[in-house]
């Protein structure tokens, strides 16, 4: 498990319960397709922790003074975008 992906869990684990309770309503009152009720959670929670790390808190460890510099930044995890582009949530059912 990745700091980012744990730093996201937890703080929205109130958040997750609420859309889980919500989904399986969808599912089992209205009919709803458990593969699209999955994924709107997995969409959920890829956009959440792209925003942990773009924007959230600082993702430890704290970088190094000389990565700042060359980097011109100090946002770990973000240096080209390949890391925030390649997340995503698959559903297996």
């Amino acid at each position: 498990e990745r700091s980012f992906i744990r730093l996201t869990l937890a703080g929205a684990e109130d958040q997750i319960a609420t859309i889980l309770a919500k989904i399986a309503k969808a599912v089992v009152v209205k009919g709803m397709d458990p593969h699209k009720a999955l994924s709107i959670l997995g969409l959920w929670l890829a956009t959440e922790i792209k925003k942990t790390i773009t924007t959230g808190p600082s993702i430890p460890p704290e970088l190094k003074d000389a990565t700042k510099k060359r980097k011109g930044s100090s946002r770990a995890l973000v240096d080209t975008g390949r890391l925030v582009d390649a997340i995503s949530w698959e559903i297996e059912l």
